[in-house]
């Protein structure tokens, strides 16, 4: 990452939060609370950027992108979205970011000294187009040192999979930031992110307002991505148990939301976008496993009834899409399920281990075979599987 600012000081302020001597007497809080997010959803990158109080712009060569919400830049929001094509950031292999600071908005702006514009640019790596090595992480459950360390252990990430619950319960608005923080600081900015909501992001009054602070379709936390030789389906649950629960005091519909995300799949099955020409590798991800029996308990005849849906959205996997991997979480154990109704092997691949342990899945997409670890902190792989391609 380089600087391009007038006051070297000023620049170092922006991520570390010092002070610059002439700001001593006020110490200076920096723009970005962390590093950018670049996550993949269909074939644009949504760069998602933490920076409260504050204009961003973002350049990609002589092309400038903004984030206005009709024609008026935000600056109380704490995130910023640009969406950008693609083949535009993978061409050029660096972005540009512009914040100026702006704590008080006022009617007419001149009635405030403005504050100066600080720019900082990042290196941005596509995906290979072989052996391609992706680094798997969910159940973080508001935790972040052990897991990053997980992460940058693992050696090189050419995609970092968030695969949900990165939050406990959504009970206060900073935990909405807590996957863009923790994609930041693994990714540095410069490399691509897919992200999926766990059932615990549907817990607490700030649930809502998830699809606000994390990539999306239009809104929906399910889609389709094409990064390179990897097309990917991103799924979405909801939550793990009915929605007839106390416990959820009729405040969700997930049943309904399922069945909206299966007319989702069968229009996409349809459009065929799997087939494209140079996709190598097709892959499900979804943070609850619903292809297995581990994931819900079966005993229940309501549960039994109202996740039979699962059934159909295996079967359309099986018979249309036929997927090579299937990377889920939720059961916070790292494992690899193989069924005779589900086309694919299921890569479990997180296990929380306490406030300093954590284990993820490295995935490295090879030729004939997909190799997984399952490492932890400190980059001791606990095992190794190779999992050989199933293709004609």
């Amino acid at each position: 990452m380089k600087f391009r600012i007038a006051n070297v000081l000023s620049a170092l302020c922006l991520f570390c939060g010092m002070a610059s001597a002439e700001d001593q007497k006020a110490p200076a809080q920096p723009l970005l609370k962390v590093p950018p997010a670049v996550f993949a959803v269909g074939e644009e990158y949504q760069i998602l950027v933490l920076a409260p109080d504050t204009l961003v712009r973002l350049r990609i060569g002589d092309q400038f992108y903004s984030d206005h919400i009709n024609g008026v830049r935000p600056s109380r929001k704490s995130v910023h979205r640009f969406r950008i094509p693609m083949a535009v950031l993978d061409q050029a292999g660096k972005y540009e970011l512009f914040c100026r600071k702006l704590p008080k908005r006022l009617p007419y702006m001149h009635e405030t000294a403005p504050e100066p514009e600080l720019s900082c640019s990042y290196d941005f790596r596509k995906i290979p187009e072989k052996d391609i090595r992706i680094y798997h992480l969910s159940d973080t459950h508001d935790r972040f040192e052990a897991p990053v360390r997980a992460a940058q252990a693992s050696g090189r990430i050419d995609l970092l999979v968030l695969n949900g619950d990165i939050t406990d319960k959504m009970v206060n608005a900073g935990q909405l930031e807590y996957p863009c923080i923790l994609a930041g600081r693994i990714s540095g900015g410069s490399i691509p992110v897919i992200y999926t909501r766990g059932n615990h992001e549907l817990r607490g009054e700030f649930a809502e307002f998830v699809q606000d602070y994390t990539p999306n379709r239009d809104g929906k936390l399910y889609y389709t991505v094409r990064l390179g030789p990897i097309w990917a389906l991103v799924l979405d649950c909801g939550e793990d148990k009915v929605d007839e629960l106390p416990v959820y005091g009729f405040a969700i519909d997930c049943a309904r939301h399922r069945q909206e995300v299966l007319d989702y799949m069968k229009r996409v099955m349809d459009e065929g976008g799997f087939k494209a020409p140079g996709v190598k590798y097709k892959l499900v991800i979804s943070h609850v496993p619903f292809s297995s029996l581990v994931a819900f308990r079966k005993e229940d005849e309501l549960m039994r009834r109202r996740f039979m849906i699962y059934g159909d959205w295996c079967k359309l996997l099986r018979t249309k899409l036929m997927p090579d991997l299937t990377l889920c979480g939720h059961l916070h154990q790292t494992q690899i399920l193989r069924s005779n109704f589900y086309p694919c092997p299921v890569i479990v691949g997180s296990r929380p281990g306490g406030a300093q342990k954590f284990i993820g899945a490295s995935i490295e997409l090879k030729e004939k075979a997909a190799v997984v670890k399952f490492s932890d902190q400190d980059g001791f792989a606990e095992s190794e599987t190779v999992i050989p391609w199933n293709k004609p």
